[in-house]
């Protein structure tokens, strides 16, 4: 069963079946508890309003060998562009 996981400190997400994470601590401990035996969906924005970005989670998950789906939700081009290249880099699939 994929474990569907929606990152942003201001913007609901659309699906009920999701986890929302609203900063990057809260996303770190919904994939630590939930990912091991689940396909990883990861649905990002980059500013989470706290020093920790979508990016950085982009990196933890890179660094911490987990793979999975994803889609940059993210209105700022810049960090929208930077964890789609690092994420596809490292075999993750991108979703639209």
């Amino acid at each position: 069963m994929p474990l569907y996981v929606y990152i942003d400190n201001m913007r609901k997400p659309i699906f009920s079946d999701c986890i929302w994470a609203k900063d990057y601590e809260e996303a770190v401990a919904a994939i630590e508890s939930n990912a091991k035996d689940n396909h990883l969906i990861v649905d990002f924005d980059h500013d989470l309003g706290t020093e920790k970005t979508g990016y950085d989670l982009a990196e933890w998950l890179v660094l911490n060998n987990y793979t999975g789906d994803f889609k940059v939700h993210s209105m700022y081009p810049a960090g929208n562009k930077n964890i789609s290249n690092l994420l596809t880099e490292y075999g993750w699939r991108e979703f639209y």
